[in-house]
């Protein structure tokens, strides 16, 4: 690379830098470069080790799709320390072919996070491609993103308690799949750090006073809720209730909704009674002991399909 490079530019002055030099012809070599002896350090990624050059403002990193995130991240950061615009190049093979998806992911995420305190967004792009990995291992795992970061907190709490000796709260699991999209649009607030401590508030809430609140303040910081974060606070209210009255799913689509309660709760009688004004398609009783029913949410009379489903949820706490 080095007789490369002095081919093609003749005029540059290059040094040569790695972590096989001893270190004293390594920081000779780096002290000449910053006294300006050279114009172009070649070297690797030993460079990311947190020097600084402030009068460094251009990087060239050569087969960019082969590092990760943060790898990315901390080299870019070695130009740009002073007050010289600075520039960082990526360079990877041509076209998408030549690319993983994970790679593309990488590369797209530090082309994305520019600005300045952008190491926050970096960092949960990188933890939810790579995953977490484990607490007490080597190993690294990137299931994360399939489960979801709030049920991964869940999951890591849960853990801690029982190597602390503690008995974990137990919490039931619900199926809930529902029609409609349900987040927190990026237009409406844009600061991903807020999203996720909102995504993480409503969801842990524990009764529906919070969620209600959570609503209020929502409302109050950035207006007018738009219907994917109303449902977004809708399906945890949904979650909340369904575990409240030991339902196991919550499954529909644009016209039923399906909810099955678990075996050793109330009898089928009782459902029916408790759900005499909710306008149910079906209620039976499996051989399992499950009593799956089936709401009709085709009304047009009714304004929300997801409030008919918590208003059954309620009464069958």
């Amino acid at each position: 690379m080095h007789r490369e490079l002095s081919e093609f530019l003749p005029e540059v002055r290059i040094c040569t830098a790695h972590g096989q030099m001893k270190p004293e012809a390594l920081e000779d070599v780096m002290h000449s470069f910053l006294e300006g002896e050279y114009d172009m350090l070649l070297c690797t990624a030993i460079i990311e080790s947190g020097l600084d050059m402030p009068r460094v403002n251009t990087i060239f990193i050569d087969d960019s799709q082969t590092f990760g995130v943060a790898d990315l991240y901390q080299l870019r950061g070695r130009v740009g320390r002073s007050y010289h615009r600075a520039y960082c190049y990526l360079i990877h093979p041509p076209g998408a072919k030549g690319l993983s998806p994970e790679a593309r992911n990488r590369l797209e995420s530090i082309s994305r996070f520019r600005e300045l305190g952008s190491g926050w967004h970096v960092a949960m792009r990188d933890l939810e491609t790579r995953g977490a990995g484990e607490l007490l291992g080597a190993r690294q795992h990137g299931h994360m993103e399939s489960i979801g970061y709030a049920l991964f907190e869940e999951l890591i709490a849960e853990e801690a308690a029982r190597l602390r000796g503690e008995s974990p709260e137990s919490s039931a699991t619900v199926r809930i799949e529902l029609p409609g999209e349900a987040f927190l649009p990026e237009d409406y607030m844009e600061d991903i750090v807020e999203r996720v401590r909102l995504y993480r508030s409503v969801w842990r809430s524990s009764t529906e006073a919070e969620i209600d609140d959570w609503k209020s303040f929502v409302r109050d910081r950035f207006g007018e809720m738009p219907d994917p974060a109303v449902n977004c606070a809708e399906r945890a209210r949904i979650r909340l209730l369904a575990a409240a009255a030991g339902v196991e799913e919550v499954v529909g689509g644009s016209r039923s909704v399906r909810i099955v309660l678990g075996a050793g709760g109330l009898p089928l009688a009782e459902v029916r009674k408790r759900l005499q004004d909710i306008p149910v398609l079906s209620a039976g009783q499996e051989r399992t002991g499950r009593i799956p029913v089936v709401l009709d949410i085709s009304s047009p009379d009714r304004p929300g399909k997801l409030e008919l489903v918590s208003d059954a949820l309620r009464l069958l706490r």
